[in-house]
């Protein structure tokens, strides 16, 4: 028997008030096609909005201590909002560069 996929889910501020419905939607798919989906315990809004053109530090922390909650969960971080989704991204790759 195959393991059940399994990922991490970071709604964002938008997919839990404004949208809703794509929330939902995001979430009825997963279930449908039998991938587990486990919400990140404790996120916060990553600031995709002003953040990065008001402090790109707070940005980036905002952002990095998402990321840090979403390692606590299993599987690979899925995010459905296309702006938190380009903010995260952008964080992981500010920090991979750190690394260098």
């Amino acid at each position: 028997m195959k393991d059940k996929l399994n990922y991490s889910y970071y709604p964002g501020c938008s997919l839990h008030a404004s949208a809703g419905e794509y929330d939902l939607s995001t979430r009825e798919l997963f279930k449908r096609l039998e991938i587990g989906l486990t919400e990140v315990p404790d996120w916060f809004c990553c600031g995709a909005t002003p953040a990065h053109n008001v402090d790109e530090l707070l940005s980036l922390s905002l952002c990095a201590k998402n990321l840090e909650l979403a390692e606590q969960v299993e599987g690979d971080l899925a995010v459905a909002c296309a702006a938190c989704f380009s903010r995260l991204k952008t964080t992981q790759n500010v920090l991979a560069e750190s690394y260098v």
